[in-house]
């Protein structure tokens, strides 16, 4: 299972309720879409991220079979259907970027309260990593960057709760209010 995450921020003066709720209208209408591969996404309003530029930010999670579904996922929001909303927001939206992450263990945990986001640490294995990462809850979600398409940390362990990963990781914590 991969994701496909997304984080934009509308541009300054823009209306938020409404940008909210055509967001979640838009994840809404992908969830009644038929799409080969397409899973389920959320959304999530986000606390300050050094790569996204702008306030309030959101990040939207799509989680999917595989790489071969982003195709589809990107014709349907471009499609018909889907086309008004996702032109509405995208012309609100003042910055975007995205990555692909690959699901490590646990639940997907897209929709869970807090976003954990890490580097391995230079000089450290990924076997040495793993040891550092037993700590993990059971109910964490942990997700690894695939090919370094995007601008977030190379790991991403979603939790229902901040989670104190070991030293030497340092970790940005990130609150998120699903939408």
């Amino acid at each position: 299972m991969i994701a496909y995450a997304f984080w934009h921020a509308p541009a300054t003066g823009s209306d938020i309720h409404a940008y909210e709720t055509e967001l979640v209208r838009f994840h809404e209408l992908l969830a009644t879409t038929a799409i080969a591969g397409y899973e389920r996404s959320s959304t999530c309003a986000v606390s300050a991220l050094p790569w996204v530029r702008g306030s309030p930010a959101y990040e939207d999670w799509y989680v999917l079979a595989d790489s071969a579904a982003l195709d589809r996922i990107n014709e349907a929001a471009l499609g018909a259907r889907a086309r008004p909303l996702h032109d509405s927001l995208a012309a609100a939206a003042d910055f975007g970027a995205g990555g692909l992450y690959r699901h490590r263990r646990g639940p997907d945990g897209t929709s869970l309260r807090y976003a954990h986001w890490f580097g391995k640490p230079p000089g450290m294995g990924y076997v040495e990593l793993a040891d550092v990462l037993a700590v993990i809850p059971e109910d964490g979600a942990l997700w690894q960057r695939q090919m370094v398409l995007g601008p977030g940390r190379e790991f991403c362990l979603l939790a229902p709760r901040k989670v104190k990963l070991p030293e030497p990781l340092e970790v940005l914590v990130v609150e998120r209010r699903p939408l």
